[in-house]
């Protein structure tokens, strides 16, 4: 077996990134709002510039605007296919996938990088 890594709080219980960033500023951030049951379905532009998302919740869909920015933060395996699904990626893979293209990428990663 090997060992899987977990976060912990300071009794030892396991934890959520959730309940460490989120959970604590709820109530507290005005400007910000969680969604549950929610997927992102597709990251709105203006121009090249990212000014919201649209998103599912409950089989309905609806449009969220960035008073500031949008964060990207879906996994190693959900960020790119959520920027692919907006049309941003390698030409060929969004040609064949009839995603009309924003920006064309010939390399996206897969995990991040940390300098």
């Amino acid at each position: 077996m090997s060992p899987v890594d977990s976060t912990q709080d300071e009794a030892g219980r396991a934890v959520t990134t959730c309940s460490i960033f989120i959970e604590p500023i709820m109530g507290i951030r005005e400007t910000l709002t969680v969604r549950t049951y929610s997927e992102v379905t597709q990251i709105n532009f203006d121009k090249n510039i990212a000014v919201g998302v649209t998103y599912k919740r409950h089989g309905v869909e609806f449009n969220a605007a960035a008073m500031k920015e949008v964060i990207l933060s879906a996994g190693p395996f959900g960020s790119p296919l959520l920027l692919w699904k907006s049309g941003i990626g390698p030409k060929e893979m969004l040609s064949k996938a009839k995603v009309y293209f924003l920006l064309i990428y010939y390399y996206i990663l897969l995990a991040p990088i940390i300098i």
